[in-house]
């Protein structure tokens, strides 16, 4: 009996039904033969057969005659029982051949399920299943299971010895834990660490000390730590920008967190008193801040019109001998520099500027002094003797002191 692999691609070999001049009367049975073909191709590739057979060896009853199979065979079946392992299909006692997935894999428990259509394809030594696996998709193989509980948000991890099972892992840090790394044990999103901690594969995050002197090759820096080695080093130790300050009708401008190990230097522009005939005044201040009223010892000298005088001063560094005005032009201009302020040590400054005092004259300034008691100062506050600063600008600078 013919089926529908004996039929030719090419028309004019298609005779064995219908022969050239066959009489009328014949044609009504070969038509009748050619659609038993039809029927018995399409129901053995339909799935309405259900499969026989048990232990992951189905066996299916086929409607085509077959003695043998071949390449792009393709038959289906309704099957009769789950599998659990590799599974073989025989078609017709044929041969019972493997069945397999994504080409040459195995079949796993519930790739195939109860009462699943299954369709396959012989590729000329297997059968390749075509139809999708009985396995939800995303679930792998059937062989990868998860703890009896697990943390929230926890990330899983894979058992180490058999490589698939599934095991409670660890939670993975929030933004406030960047760059500190710390926390409850949780782990940075990014590769920054505290100095104590031991994480594997993450480096601690440089100190703006570290980039500065560039010795620690373990840290790992910022893209503003980069900036800060690049404007550091190349200018060869010189003053680096920190951060600047606009008066406007201010009662104090105030520069905080210094640290130890750099000098400080404040830029004062184009200064001006909100009230006439007032002093400018300076005090540095520790942690907190609190600035210190007293323990200072300092001289601040001028030269007014080729005379020249000075004072001494004891509660806050006194910039100015010869007062501010208010007029239009009446504006001053200083250069205020700290010895590693921030240091535990006696913090030691020095005063170089100018004032315009249209009653006085042209004022140039110099002076120094320190602070008597060793201790770190962190901070620094500007102040008029009486009143607010009108206008200004103020700009912090440091450099290593080394």
């Amino acid at each position: 009996m013919s089926e529908i692999n004996d039929l030719d691609i090419v028309d004019a070999n298609n005779t064995g039904r219908f022969p050239e001049g066959m009489l009328a009367s014949d044609v009504n049975d070969s038509a009748r033969e050619l659609e038993g073909i039809i029927a018995r191709w399409h129901e053995d590739g339909n799935a309405s057969i259900a499969s026989t057979g048990s232990a992951n060896a189905y066996v299916l009853a086929a409607k085509q005659t077959l003695s043998a199979y071949y390449d792009g065979l393709i038959v289906a079946f309704d099957a009769n029982f789950a599998s659990t392992g590799a599974c073989t299909l025989s078609v017709d006692a044929v041969s019972a051949d493997t069945i397999k997935k994504h080409g040459a894999t195995d079949l796993a428990a519930d790739d195939i399920k109860v009462g699943q259509k299954v369709f396959v394809v012989h590729d000329g030594t297997n059968w390749q299943m075509i139809s999708p696996l009985g396995n939800a998709p995303g679930t792998g193989n059937g062989d990868v299971v998860g703890p009896a509980s697990a943390t929230d948000g926890a990330t899983a991890t894979y058992d180490g010895t058999t490589g698939k099972l599934l095991k409670d892992g660890v939670v993975l840090g929030t933004v406030a834990t960047l760059d500190s790394g710390t926390g409850s044990g949780a782990v940075p999103l990014v590769g920054t660490k505290s100095s104590t901690e031991t994480l594997a594969g993450l480096v601690e995050k440089s100190t703006s000390a570290e980039n500065v002197t560039g010795t620690d090759d373990t840290v790992w820096p910022t893209v503003a730590g980069t900036k800060e080695m690049i404007d550091t080093h190349a200018t060869g130790g010189g003053w680096v920008f920190v951060s600047a300050s606009t008066a406007s009708a201010s009662a104090t401008i105030a520069f905080t967190g210094m640290e130890a190990g750099y000098d400080y230097q404040i830029e004062m522009y184009n200064l001006q008193s909100a009230t006439d005939a007032v002093d400018l005044y300076a005090q540095v201040g520790i942690t907190g801040p609190t600035y210190r009223t007293a323990n200072y010892k300092g001289t601040t000298a001028d030269i007014v019109a080729g005379t020249s005088g000075g004072i001494d001063y004891t509660s806050q560094i006194e910039l100015t001998r010869s007062p501010f005005g208010t007029g239009a032009n009446e504006l001053g201009r200083f250069t205020f520099t700290l010895n590693d302020p921030a240091a535990v040590a006696l913090t030691f400054f020095q005063l170089l500027g100018a004032l315009n005092n249209s009653s006085a004259g042209e004022a140039v300034v110099m002076g120094g002094g320190h602070h008597t008691t060793s201790e770190a100062h962190t901070a620094i506050q500007f102040k008029m003797s009486s009143g607010n600063i009108a206008t200004g600008e103020f700009k912090l600078y440091r450099r290593l002191n080394a």
